[in-house]
Formats: C-alpha cells, sequence, structure tokens
C-alpha cells in the first residue's frame, strides 16, 4: 500500500518541478573533475546522463552551474503597440486575427495569432472569424 505524505494530501493543484540542487550539481562535477566520465558519475548521482552532460558543458564555459531561472511573468510584444491595435481594430472591427497579424507584420512586428488572442484576452476584446 502506498503511503501519502501530509502535505501531498493538502497541496492543491499541479506539483511544480524544481532545479536539481547546487550542492548535487557540484558533486557531480567534482566526481568526473576526480576522472570519472560523465556517464558514470550520472550513474552514481542518479540523474540522466543529457542532464549530467548539460551540467559539465555549462561549468566549461561559464564555470559554474546556477541554473537558469524558472518561471515568471513575461512582457508581451505587443505592449508599446497597444494604442495602435486598439485604434486599428477600432477602425476595422471585422478583421480576423490572421488580417491583423498582417497589419502588424508590415509595421515590422512579427507575432503569433496565439500572442494576438493572449493580447486580447485581459482587453476583453472577443475577434470573431467572419
Amino acid at each position: 500500500m502506498e503511503e501519502r505524505n501530509e502535505n501531498q494530501e493538502n497541496r492543491k493543484g499541479p506539483v511544480i518541478p524544481r532545479a536539481y540542487s547546487i550542492d548535487l550539481r557540484e558533486r557531480l562535477i567534482r566526481t568526473v573533475e576526480g576522472g570519472m566520465s560523465v556517464r558514470q558519475a550520472a550513474c552514481q548521482w542518479m540523474i540522466g546522463y543529457s542532464c549530467a552532460l548539460k551540467w559539465m558543458r555549462q561549468f566549461r564555459r561559464k564555470g559554474n552551474v546556477q541554473p537558469k531561472r524558472q518561471g515568471g511573468y513575461r512582457k508581451s510584444v505587443l505592449l508599446p503597440y497597444t494604442r495602435w491595435i486598439l485604434q486599428h481594430i477600432e477602425q476595422k472591427p471585422d478583421e480576423t486575427l490572421a488580417e491583423i497579424r498582417q497589419s502588424l507584420i508590415q509595421k515590422g512586428v512579427r507575432v503569433g495569432i496565439a500572442t494576438l488572442w493572449r493580447f486580447f484576452q485581459p482587453h476583453q476584446i472577443s475577434i470573431k472569424k467572419s
């Protein structure tokens, strides 16, 4: 029978994975620097070979094994064009997302239709297909 941790039972929502600890990363680096192959060190520390290889590559290039930043808010590339987009759809309310996208491309802004859709969501603007 599987035992559950109290924290797991009370947790709501998805489990968000975290980066491996810097301590583990450094132990792997020391093991490889000590003469063991990357594959053997990965087995010893029970991590994936490709992960260990990436850590070694990062260590040799940058001299550290700090994990990259995870998550966070990214500003939309369309924020500087908010006023123009809103005026544009006010003038041409029947345009589709694809047509709005083409107008932005002519202005030099390359975005996907999904980016446009996410831009319009907080403005509570619904672009209907015609």
